[in-house]
């Protein structure tokens, strides 16, 4: 990765992390990429409906038991991984 592709990645980290910072309550559903090598990777994020933000599987399940200790119900978010709840 040259210099420039590092700034233009850097770039769009920083508006993910906008958008997702001005979401209130995140829902996912829409799979980006295949989830077939068990590990998280760029391809495998899915994307919040409401901001348009983008997590990876890992991401999402700390997002849910944190929404779930806070009192929330992680059925809410609306997001199965491989026929599972997140919580």
């Amino acid at each position: 990765m040259d210099k420039s592709e590092a700034a233009n990645l850097l770039k769009e980290i920083k508006a993910n992390h906008a958008k997702l910072n001005s979401c209130s309550k995140h829902e996912f559903g829409k799979v980006i990429g295949d989830r077939t090598n068990g590990y998280s990777t760029r391809q495998n994020m899915r994307t919040c409906s409401r901001c348009d933000g983008k997590m990876d599987d890992s991401q999402i399940i700390l997002y849910a038991k944190g929404y779930k200790a806070a009192g929330g119900n992680p059925d809410d978010i609306g997001q199965f991984i491989d026929g599972q709840a997140l919580c």
